[in-house]
């Protein structure tokens, strides 16, 4: 399978998330209106995390020659049979990715290209935890060697913009660049 490079990524992720901002941007502020606590909250991530999972779908799949054979999938949380895990901050943990860009297959026939965490932006001190703990869920399924995810990618909504970081192996690290879409 050809594997893009970085930058051919990082291009065609900017590209799903100027349309993702584009067309379904009034997802971000959403609001329901009723007036109960529970009805009012904003519409939730995994709603904008589909429409996202179709952007990528337009602007990666033709990235790679055997693309017929990659899926993107939205909270897919098992590693064949067995349940997920991730290794966070030394603790190994039950986890469900928000997207991914893989083959659907495991053991030595897997080939895990993209992880994705989102998250809605928020002003409390345990959503900006939550964010901060993304970072180390994608950099932990981008080394653990079960999964060894080539490239991975967080998003952050905003009402106005969609920001995050790319993440991708350079020389033995995992290199970030940064991601702002106004």
């Amino acid at each position: 399978m050809n594997i893009s490079t970085p930058e051919q990524v990082l291009t065609g992720i900017q590209n799903a998330l100027v349309s993702l901002k584009d067309e379904d941007g009034m997802l971000f502020q959403m609001h329901i209106g009723a007036t109960s606590t529970y009805y009012s909250r904003k519409l939730h991530e995994v709603c904008i995390n589909h429409k996202l999972a179709e952007k990528l779908t337009n602007n990666l799949l033709g990235l790679f020659t055997d693309c017929s054979k990659l899926y993107i999938d939205i909270e897919f949380n098992r590693e064949g049979t067995r349940p997920k895990y991730a290794i966070i901050k030394h603790v190994k943990k039950l986890a469900r990715p928000d997207i991914i860009l893989h083959n659907r297959k495991t053991g030595a026939n897997k080939n895990n290209i993209l992880i994705v965490e989102c998250k809605k932006r928020g002003t409390t001190k345990r959503q900006r935890q939550c964010i901060k703990d993304d970072i180390g869920k994608i950099r932990g399924f981008m080394t653990d060697p079960r999964y060894a995810y080539i490239y991975g990618l967080q998003v952050i909504y905003s009402p106005k913009s969609i920001t995050g970081t790319f993440f991708y192996h350079l020389q033995g690290t995992i290199a970030e660049k940064p991601i702002n879409i106004c």
